[in-house]
């Protein structure tokens, strides 16, 4: 009427201010203005449908097989504003309907950052409240720490084994009281010097000390080993030492920690009965010798008699008016020959007979075992006895005292020809084997064909003193136990499925295994 021109947003603006009821429209151009909204029109909808649409006919769909819809132009949103100004739910809405322009509450409007100044209030709350815990369980660590070294330190310094504690650079964090009355060297000496320590161990034993990872930090297990020192008085003692190193909660290398005990005396107990126990298979050998008394004498007797019979042709020789030289020099080689193999015999004997320590060298069993069977050679024939022999030509060498390899093998065959007397003398057989384990060590059995062993006393043959012998006195087999086990070897018995039994001991090969008790390791 006053010939002014409204665009219709102007136009609906002024409506809607100045309405006492809801106003709504069509378009969602509108959205904003003053209508309170609905499914309205989307113009932006429209063309993007008919965009598609027009592709669609363009790529050479027919437009008659193309369904017509327009759902998807619609938009169904409203405004806060015009809701709440007209008192309209929320809750009333279609579903899926939009709410646009809503203005939130202070909550709504800063959520992250209330959020975050909250988050933050918690964390700095629980770092105070970490720090005070922290600082209780601290001060409470610190004393359990101070008693618990209060108690070890009392502990430590009153027990009768020498601790101590070395740092990583090799200088000593502890030391114990004790050491002075294991060493006379005092914890002052020893912290003045902490070479001191490896000055005291004999030289024999230092090899072994420095090879066995004293300052070796990634170790995961406790080292021991056993060394002789000389105290500051001159006295030799033996000392077992276990060390292990020391880390921190996080990993930290803080040294090594280290016992050392005196067992000086336990070494002489062990030497002691290690006396007895080679006194004993001295004895046994003894014995064992006195049982094939008229086997060595008839081995002895047969070059004897040979000797007596070319001497005798010798002389025969050498006494006619024309000497023959010829056969008497092949005489006089006999004699020299079989005067050798007596000689053998008994150098053979006075071995077994012979009262030394052990000397632990390289030895081949066939040899051994051939050596044996010349001993029990007589007495095999007049018990109607036949030996086998099983052996493989190139077996490994082991490293052992040869008397007492050689007591071990006479002792089971004497058992082995024991156990046949009740056999019929054109059964009895006793073999003898020689060949490698599973393990490449060397394994020897002699097995008999009597009437095996009772499964009940199986397990009990090689105590001492134990024996199914009507004469025996049961320490043979314990002997050979304890031999083959200074060597670093098994022995066991089994029931063949065939009659009799099989007595078998293993040996590693010489490149293999130390014994423990070895004293003596030459190469000849």
């Amino acid at each position: 009427g006053a010939n002014q021109v409204f665009v219709p947003r102007e136009a609906l603006s002024l409506i809607s201010a100045a309405a006492n009821q809801p106003v709504f429209g069509v378009y969602d151009t509108y959205m904003g203005y003053g209508i309170v909204g609905g499914d309205l029109v989307s113009f932006e909808r429209q063309g993007g449908e008919a965009a598609t649409l027009a592709l669609r006919v363009l790529e050479g769909e027919p437009p008659a097989s193309i369904p017509f819809g327009g759902e998807q132009a619609y938009v169904r949103v409203y405004d806060w504003r015009e809701l709440k100004r007209w008192g309209i739910s929320e809750k009333a809405l279609p579903p899926g309907s939009v709410v646009e322009f809503k203005s939130g509450s202070m909550w709504e409007e800063h959520r992250k950052v209330i959020l975050g100044g909250m988050f933050f209030i918690a964390i700095e709350t629980l770092l105070l409240v970490g720090l005070f815990v922290n600082l209780h369980r601290r001060r409470r660590a610190e004393a359990e720490i101070a008693e618990a070294a209060l108690r070890y330190r009392t502990v430590a310094d009153h027990v009768y084994d020498w601790e101590y504690w070395l740092a990583p650079d090799g200088s000593m964090n502890y030391l114990s009281p004790s050491c002075e009355h294991i060493t006379g060297y005092s914890v002052r000496e020893f912290m003045d010097d902490p070479a001191l320590f490896h000055k005291i161990i004999l030289p024999e034993d230092r090899e072994m000390w420095d090879e066995h990872g004293h300052d070796v930090p990634d170790r995961p297990n406790t080292s021991e080993i056993q060394f002789r020192i000389r105290t500051k008085n001159g006295e030799i003692r033996w000392i077992d030492h276990a060390c292990q190193p020391v880390h921190d909660g996080q990993g930290k290398f803080l040294g090594m920690r280290a016992s050392n005990r005196d067992v000086s005396k336990r070494k002489e107990a062990e030497f002691e009965v290690r006396q007895q126990q080679d006194e004993l298979a001295h004895v046994t050998r003894v014995a064992t010798l006195g049982e094939l008394t008229s086997s060595i004498a008839h081995e002895i007797n047969q070059p004897l008699a040979a000797i007596r019979n070319y001497a005798n042709a010798a002389q025969r020789l050498l006494s006619k008016s024309e000497p023959d030289l010829s056969k008497a020099k092949d005489a006089l080689e006999g004699i020299l020959r079989d005067d050798r193999r007596a000689a053998e015999v008994i150098s053979r004997a006075r071995e077994l007979l012979r009262k030394e320590e052990p000397r632990y060298r390289p030895v081949r069993l066939n040899q051994v075992i051939r050596e044996i069977l010349a001993f029990i050679r007589s007495d095999a024939i007049l018990e109607g006895l036949t030996i086998e022999t099983k052996f493989v030509p190139e077996l490994p060498v082991v490293l052992g005292d040869r008397v007492q390899l050689q007591q071990v093998i006479l002792n089971l065959m004497l058992n082995a020809m024991d156990a046949m007397n009740k056999v019929k003398p054109e059964l009895r057989k006793l073999v003898i084997k020689t060949e490698n384990d599973e393990n490449r060590d060397v394994k020897v059995s002699v097995r008999d064909f009597g009437e095996g062993i009772d499964e009940a006393l199986r397990d009990k043959l090689f105590e001492p003193f134990f024996t199914t012998k009507t004469k025996g006195i049961g320490m043979g087999l314990a002997i050979s136990q304890r031999i083959i086990h200074a060597h670093g070897g098994s022995i066991w018995v089994e029931n063949d499925p065939g009659g009799g039994a099989t007595f078998c001991f293993t040996l590693p090969a010489g490149n293999k295994v130390t014994p423990s008790d070895w004293r003596t390791v030459t190469d000849d």
